[in-house]
């Protein structure tokens, strides 16, 4: 028996895809707030896999599938084995990257946890100093707010005007206002401990990319910092930050990037 059967029928699957998942025993991953369904993907003698699937059509796997393609080589990520776009669905197969997520360390000693903590710091880094010419992928402060704007906007063409869409908008437009300067590198885009594999105590992999791109480093250090408090405890953003290299946090910054991390609507109740 399967782990668990994808809401479609293999009719509904390009038969590149239903070949895939038809060896395959599949296991529901709760962990994370991705807008997928994620699966691990078993077979005897193979490699595992993972899967990412949305019932409605949609551009988050292939926005995934397109980063993950230009991060290969650059940095230890998943590697697309299919995406799979219908009417009905989108799918996104990749390899595994091997190890743990820093969360299996939450009940581990102090000392371990410090050890863990400034391996993220490095494991940043060096997603920061990556070369980042080329890189198609706005993830501005200034271009996450249009796409949030466009988001009220759709919204308000499909119900009309309510005081939660008007509010949302009052959100944006302060945000907008206090846009900070931006110093423009390579990140992540989701930074937390489920997406930072280690091996051996050492960085092994990136994993949850559909959002990465060109935006300033306290993108990623806000969600950093914010996933150590809420895993480890409140002194190990401290010891991330001394890791990093931050000298003088900029404590205006890092909240402007946690309101828009947090900015969210109801795009379902009118």
């Amino acid at each position: 028996m399967r782990g668990s059967s994808l809401p479609v029928t293999p009719l509904q699957m390009a038969d590149s895809l239903a070949e895939i998942l038809a060896r395959y025993t599949r296991h529901p991953v709760v962990l994370g707030r991705s807008d997928a369904e994620v699966y691990q993907l078993v077979a005897p003698d193979k490699p595992t896999l993972f899967l990412k699937y949305s019932a409605a059509y949609g551009a988050g796997r292939r926005d995934e599938a397109a980063r993950l393609r230009w991060l290969h080589g650059k940095l230890p990520v998943p590697e697309v084995v299919h995406l799979h776009e219908d009417e009905h669905s989108t799918a996104l197969v990749m390899t595994a990257v091997p190890g743990s997520d820093l969360t299996k360390f939450n009940g581990e000693r102090s000392k371990v946890k410090r050890r863990l903590t400034e391996e993220l710091a490095r494991a940043l880094r060096r997603f920061h100093t990556l070369e980042p010419r080329g890189c198609p992928f706005d993830h501005s402060a200034a271009r996450e707010i249009e796409r949030l704007e466009a988001r009220v906007s759709k919204r308000e063409a499909s119900v009309g005007e309510s005081p939660g869409l008007r509010d949302a908008r009052a959100k944006l437009g302060a945000l907008r206002a206090v846009l900070p300067e931006e110093t423009l590198v390579l990140t992540h885009g989701d930074a937390c401990l489920p997406n930072v594999l280690v091996m051996g105590r050492e960085l092994s992999g990136f994993v949850d990319l559909g959002a990465a791109g060109l935006g300033d480093r306290y993108r990623d250090l806000e969600r950093a910092c914010w996933s150590l408090s809420y895993n480890y405890g409140e002194s190990y953003d401290e010891v991330f930050l001394s890791a990093y290299g931050i000298m003088e946090l900029d404590r205006t910054k890092l909240s402007f990037y946690r309101e828009l991390e947090f900015f969210s609507f109801d795009e379902t109740v009118p």
